[in-house]
């Protein structure tokens, strides 16, 4: 399949359409939010300020046809992830994702540890080095144990907290093709697992989904207490290829895309220090 940026791409017999160029970004992430409830002790209060507003992406958008994909047990289950690779020998991967924030939000370093985030961005989604595991294991029960105290409450015991871990170690989307879609249905079919019971929504990510709110809530009372929320809305994909937004004004843009690698990237520098809660969350 050949065409142009910016243009829609079939294939002869329509099976399959294809877009690549820049839209309108469409996650939504209050990093000053997710800054301080990752690092400072505390849940923050929502204030519903989404810093990926006004910024634009360059995107692949692929719609394939979910019967291609049928497996074999006719589960219609699919693990899925992206990553970035150098295409030079030797073959490196440069960086992945499944599911967003897997790294600054659960392998978050104390200050005195080593940082295991880069590391794991490198690793082969499907094939965790061996000799890494245990340390990722133990990293992310550090973290659940974290995000369980913010409450107050215990909600993760043993059992329940290695089934998460079991879950979260591997950096995947999870999407059944045999459910319905749902634009809010991230994480749904790792809580059915985690809580025994079917799923009926399709799970993956929607585009415009509260991923970071849906995360935060598993993570700090595992979906037994209130919502956890940073206050954004939900950012409604359109109904029609290639389901994102047009890309904001030029000028606009220029100006944000600038400004947010100062605010979003010092995430991926931070490690949380031990004491007591940041004096801006009281």
């Amino acid at each position: 399949m050949q065409g142009k940026v910016n243009q829609t791409i079939k294939s002869e017999n329509a099976a399959i359409k294809l877009f690549a160029g820049k839209r309108k970004d469409p996650f939504i992430f209050d990093a000053d939010w997710f800054s301080k409830t990752v690092f400072d002790y505390c849940i923050d209060t929502a204030k519903g300020s989404n810093n990926m507003k006004y910024l634009n992406v360059l995107s692949i958008v692929l719609e394939v046809n979910s019967a291609e994909f049928s497996n074999t047990e006719g589960t219609g289950l699919l693990a899925i992830a992206g990553q970035i690779t150098q295409r030079e020998a030797p073959f490196k991967i440069l960086d992945r994702v499944g599911r967003p924030e897997i790294s600054n939000g659960h392998l978050v370093t104390q200050v005195g540890h080593q940082d295991l985030r880069d590391i794991y961005n490198e690793e082969k989604t499907f094939t965790l080095n061996p000799e890494h595991e245990a340390r990722y294991r133990k990293r992310l029960q550090d973290n659940i144990r974290y995000y369980d105290s913010l409450d107050g409450n215990q909600d993760w015991t043993t059992p329940w907290e290695q089934s998460l871990i079991n879950i979260l170690i591997n950096d995947y989307l999870v999407v059944d093709t045999t459910k319905p879609f749902n634009q809010h249905g991230y994480f749904e079919i790792e809580n059915s697992l985690l809580r025994n019971q079917p799923n009926t929504r399709s799970g993956g990510r929607a585009p415009g989904d509260r991923a970071i709110s849906t995360l935060m809530t598993t993570l700090i009372n595992g979906g037994h207490g209130r919502a956890i929320s940073d206050g954004i809305p939900f950012n409604n994909i359109a109904t029609s290829f290639p389901y994102l937004a047009n890309p904001n004004k030029a000028i606009i843009a220029s100006i944000i895309n600038t400004v947010a690698p100062h605010v979003i990237k010092p995430i991926s520098l931070r490690k949380r220090e031990d004491g007591q809660v940041s004096q801006e969350c009281q």
